[in-house]
């Protein structure tokens, strides 16, 4: 019983969680523009590296926050993009 009661804890908190943060399509850039315009609303893009600080920080620090998350809800379409991966030769 008490496997199975922090079971149904855990999906819901993982759920709620999943629920208040910034929501990011991986799309084509085109598909995201024509998502924003048959929304009417403006396109965010953020572009991070896996192994960039600032970018971890902004994930874990303000695109995780609820109240950020429902900004961004309402007045954008988001999208996330990787920049560099240095497993490439160089930066683009």
């Amino acid at each position: 019983m008490k496997k199975i009661l922090f079971t149904l804890l855990l999906v819901l908190g993982i759920s709620a969680a999943a629920d208040a943060q910034v929501r990011f399509l991986d799309s084509s850039t085109d598909a995201v523009r024509k998502e924003a315009i048959a929304q009417d609303k403006l396109v965010f893009i953020d572009l991070y590296a896996t192994w960039c600080g600032p970018c971890k920080a902004m994930e874990r620090d303000v695109f995780s926050k609820k109240e950020v998350g429902d900004f961004m809800d309402e007045y954008f379409v988001a999208a996330k993009y990787a920049r560099y991966d240095p497993a490439d030769e160089s930066p683009r």
